[in-house]
């Protein structure tokens, strides 16, 4: 498992694309992501943590997939594999995404993720969400999701904002377990920036 990683790792790294879209981030306020588009449609993407931990346990993820959006419909899936450097445990699976916007100021998105972590065996998880467009660069997002924000499986309701503005989206969230349990309410932060290309002159 920890030769495929690499192996994918470099992968990234040596495709080359005149219409590739390259982007930098960060998700869940736990993991910096690098990662690039091609043709809008194909994505590959290296994460990589920065927990407060030795740097042996940190952990890395690749995931590829396809994009597809077509008026007010988008869909995507991807796979990812992902381990720590120390191999202390692994994890994989798939994400099939989709979304719809029946209104110009409404739209509705879900998740399903099925998922296997070495230490907590298999488990189908997910995500419903809906989405309240103020304006072309704010919404307002609401979420009930399944889907681990490290390891293990929790049902949480979020509720944040999208802020796009060109090449920058930021995603501030709070995520709130349905137990009742305050002490794990976590702020997630997130963003994305897309490197603008520049076509180079022959």
């Amino acid at each position: 498992m920890k030769r495929i990683v690499y192996a994918l790792i470099v992968a990234i790294f040596s495709i080359c694309s005149s219409k590739a879209q390259y982007y930098i981030g960060f998700r869940d306020s736990k993991y910096a992501i690098l990662g690039y588009t091609i043709d809008n449609k194909w994505q590959l993407q290296f994460d990589h943590s920065v927990f407060s931990e030795h740097f042996k346990y940190q952990y890395i993820r690749i995931s590829g997939g396809y994009n597809y959006t077509k008026g007010q419909i988008g869909l995507s899936a991807n796979v990812y594999g992902g381990i720590t450097y120390c191999n202390s445990f692994y994890d994989m699976g798939a994400k099939i995404y989709g979304y719809y916007l029946p209104l110009k100021w409404f739209g509705i998105n879900a998740v399903i993720n099925p998922h296997y972590d070495e230490g907590y065996d298999y488990k189908t998880c997910y995500m419903i969400g809906t989405l309240f467009r103020v304006t072309n660069e704010f919404s307002v997002l609401a979420q009930f999701n399944t889907i681990p924000e490290y390891r293990q499986s929790e049902d949480r309701v979020k509720i944040g904002l999208s802020i796009k503005v060109k090449n920058l989206h930021v995603s501030p969230m709070i995520s709130v377990p349905t137990n009742g349990n305050t002490k794990t309410v976590r702020v997630l932060f997130g963003f994305k920036y897309e490197i603008p290309y520049k076509k180079k002159n022959i």
